[in-house]
Parts: structure tokens; sequence; C-alpha cells
């Protein structure tokens, strides 16, 4: 490659170039320079882009059911949480139903079901399509914002608190006349059902069931986490409490559930052996 410096610089003598090139004005230095520059490939520019390449709004609404977003779901106010169902299929259940669980603002749950490809129209487009996607909606009313929103692996149900200072666990019941109607163990449920709640001193802001659902950790403005055993689900008790310096933001286990992550306000994140 060609060795090069700026205009109004001189190469400093007795230095060894590839190809040393003596120039006999600045100004025949600057044209060089400038020449070799004008090869160089742009690494940036400040110029506006080129209209004509960008994507048009049919192209942008044609391209909604190809990838860039798969559906909305409205609410009532700004989202704080949400969570989706983990449940797998089992001989017992080969297609379990995915649900969306959205909390907001106003305190209000919401659970959609979402439908698979194969219960949507191919040749919605836009928001019809998106819709298409969406199976139905049950709402349940809670006192205070929904901060924290979790889904037990097995799917039987999931975690809700929030401002109130109280976890919930809502299970999506099934509807037994909509399933002999439609003769399908596992037609959508029609009613979301409190099956206890959990009480703290505190706005509760982030819950996690362990791995094997087994126990269900709860974090908040207490500055406490507490285990608690939900392996009767009606009948959820604390069976240890790990105090820390500062409200509790983040829980997470560990694949195993050996472990469990605790982050928040202290500028810690604490490691502790599970229960």
């Amino acid at each position: 490659q060609r060795s090069f410096f700026m205009a109004g610089e001189r190469p400093n003598e007795g230095t060894s170039n590839n190809n040393p090139t003596d120039y006999e004005s600045e100004s025949e230095a600057a044209s060089d320079t400038e020449g070799l520059l004008q090869q160089m490939p742009l690494q940036y520019s400040t110029s506006l882009p080129d209209t004509k390449s960008m994507i048009s709004n049919d192209e942008f609404e044609a391209s909604l059911n190809q990838g860039m977003i798969w559906a909305e779901v409205d609410c009532d106010s700004q989202v704080l949480a949400v969570a989706l169902s983990r449940q797998v299929p089992t001989l017992e259940c080969t297609t379990p139903p995915l649900f969306l669980a959205v909390g907001t603002e106003s305190g209000t749950l919401s659970v959609t079901e979402l439908m698979d490809d194969a219960s949507s129209s191919s040749s919605s487009s836009g928001e019809n399509y998106s819709k298409a996607r969406l199976g139905s909606t049950m709402t349940l009313q809670r006192q205070g914002r929904i901060r924290a929103l979790n889904f037990s692996p097995d799917g039987t149900c999931f975690a809700c608190a929030g401002d109130d200072g109280s976890c919930a666990l809502v299970m999506v019941e099934q509807d037994k006349q909509d399933m002999e109607d439609n003769h399908d163990s596992n037609a959508f449920g029609k009613n979301l059902r409190i099956l206890s709640e959990i009480s703290r001193l505190d706005r509760i802001y982030t819950v996690q069931f362990s791995p094997d659902g087994q126990f269900l950790a709860i974090g908040g403005y207490d500055a406490t986490v507490a285990i608690v055993d939900v392996t009767s689900l009606t009948a959820p008790h604390i069976v240890a409490e790990i105090p820390v310096d500062g409200l509790i933001n983040s829980l997470d286990w560990n694949p195993n559930g050996e472990l469990l992550a605790i982050g928040g306000s202290d500028k810690l994140c604490t490691l502790v052996d599970a229960p």
C-alpha cells in the first residue's frame, strides 16, 4: 500500500517507506492526499439517507405478517409486567395452550390466549392479522399497580403481585361447558380464579418460581426475600426469609434450583443457597 501524509506535513528524513515520495510543494501534497482519501472506503457520513431506498408505508404494513410484529394486545394503561406461560407438551396434553399475562399501572390483570398459525388467517394483514392471532381475553382488577408476573413451570398457575403488598396465585380455570361443547380437553378457560394470597409488608417488585415449581421467591420494598412453599397452591406457606440492605428489584433461580440471585438498591447481586 502507498504511504501518505496530510498537507503541510513532511516525512521524517531517514524514515524508511515502502514507496517514498518527495513533493515540490504543499499544494501538490494536498492534491495527492485528497486523491488517496477519495479511494478509501467511507467509515461514516453526515449526509441524509437516500429516501429512494427507504421502505414505504405499504411495504412496512405488508411486512407486519412476516415476523416484525407478531401481535399486539391493547391495554388500559402503561404496561408494567408481562409473562408467557411455559407449559410443555405431555402425553396427557399434547398441545398446551399458550397464555400471555399482562399487568398495568391501573391494576388491571389480563390474560390472553395466543393462537398458533394454523388457527389464524394467512390472508389477513396488518392490524387484522395481529388480532387474528389473539384468542379470548380474561381480566381481573387488583388494588394498585401490578409490577410482577411469573408463570409456574408446569403452567398450572401464575403469580401476580404489586403495590398492594400481596402476591396472588392465579389459575386459568377451564370452562367445563365450553370443553363439552368443543369436545376438547385443552379448550381455553374462561375464568381467572385466585387460589390464594401471600401477604407482604410493602410493595412487591419481583416474583420467581423455582425451576421445579415447588418454591416461589418474592421480593420488593420491604428488603426481604420470602421463599414460599407452593406445593399446595391453596395453602402456601413461607419457609424462609432472607433480609438484604435495600429494596429488591430482581430475582432469578439457577436451572437446578440450588441458587437464588438477588439484586436490589444496595448495589449488590447476592447469591444464596436455596432451601
